[in-house]
């Protein structure tokens, strides 16, 4: 039997995206299949892993499915000159990066194995996983700030009637009930990327049944819809547009903005959303204002995470969301989103041969 390879670090990717090493169709010669809308990603986590062998770390990229116990993996992904490679062998790591959510049963479970032991260790802080992976969890914590925000139950009509009118409570308590229309937003709890989100403006109970019918594995939040497609102007165009501030060690490591496309009110990338960086001196004030009194709130002075936010018509700031793990891909056409890619994976990596270090001294 073979020894068990230990590595320094091991990424690991949910099985919904990423492709195992053990398969073996010609298809499938790099994690992310190359006709897929992630197919970029195979650009990033290559350049990830060759920087982990720069600063002397061994490092190993798995599917999720090949999780086999705490930290441990039965087969990985490597990079050599030649490029991606197959590894059929068992790893082990105590220090993960983790892209795994756990958006359904399976994967919940495949992360639970994972990391079911205190000696591994995920990139991201635990507490600040799950405050930022539930969005009811989210708004909890930083309703001062954020959208107000309502559970429902199930998709029986009274536990839906139970929710909007719930949410009107919310929504007539709130110091600005005029930044917001009468219409609600529909989206994933436990969601990203802009999937499973609907603005519903009429016959809201039947509409809101419908879908939840429609997507009866997805538990759902509703939200009053927020005015915001003239909030933020970005040299005098005037769209639904978010603002994404990535912060590590407390610092602010970059900026960005994401403006939606046509009409669309949801910015991300997946959705069409188009992706502009901006300068410290480009963020609004009271968005950087804002920030830090949710830095402090949150208190991780050494964790990775992003910040969500939007501004109404009526000028005021809300927080959207965090993101503990914000992605590290880039746009292959863009030098400059190459390099802002590129620079994250550096921090990380400098984060990770820290901990590696620390814990082999």
């Amino acid at each position: 039997m073979k020894k068990i390879k230990k590595l320094d670090v091991l990424v690991v990717y949910s099985a919904a995206i990423a492709l195992s090493a053990t398969v073996l169709d010609t298809h499938s010669k790099k994690p992310f299949l190359v006709d897929s809308a992630r197919a970029n990603y195979n650009v990033s986590y290559a350049y990830f892993l060759n920087h982990c062998k720069t600063q002397g770390l061994s490092a190993g990229f798995t599917s999720s499915s090949d999780i086999t116990g705490p930290g441990t993996c039965s087969s990985y992904w490597t990079q050599t000159p030649s490029g991606w490679t197959k590894v059929n062998h068992s790893a082990q790591s105590n220090q993960i990066f983790d892209k795994l959510s756990p958006s359904s049963t399976k994967r919940a479970a495949e992360r639970t194995l994972l990391l079911s032991d205190n000696s591994v260790t995920p990139f991201n802080d635990p507490t600040l996983f799950q405050i930022f992976y539930d969005k009811l969890v989210t708004y909890r914590q930083f309703s001062d700030y954020a959208i107000p925000t309502s559970d429902i139950y199930s998709s029986r009509p009274r536990d839906i009637h139970i929710s909007i009118t719930r949410l009107r409570k919310l929504l007539r308590e709130h110091p600005f009930p005029d930044d917001f229309s009468t219409a609600i937003v529909l989206k994933d709890r436990f969601g990203a990327g802009g999937n499973h989100v609907y603005k519903v403006s009429t016959n809201m109970p039947v509409k809101i049944n419908q879908i939840m019918l429609e997507n009866p594995k997805i538990k759902f939040v509703i939200q009053p819809f927020l005015h915001f497609d003239k909030g933020y102007t970005y040299k005098n165009r005037q769209a639904a547009t978010d603002i994404r501030l990535i912060i590590q060690h407390n610092q602010l490591l970059q900026c960005y903005i994401r403006i939606a496309k046509g009409d669309d009110f949801r910015c991300n990338q997946h959705q069409g959303g188009e992706l502009i960086y901006l300068t410290d001196l480009e963020i609004p004030p009271l968005v950087n204002k804002i920030a830090s009194k949710l830095m402090t709130k949150i208190n991780k002075p050494h964790s990775l995470y992003a910040l969500d936010f939007v501004i109404s018509n009526a000028g005021r700031v809300y927080f959207i969301e965090g993101n503990s793990n914000p992605g590290i891909d880039w746009t292959l056409t863009s030098k400059l989103s190459q390099n802002k890619g590129q620079r994250l994976i550096r921090r990380i990596i400098s984060e990770l041969t820290h901990r590696v270090n620390t814990n082999h001294s």
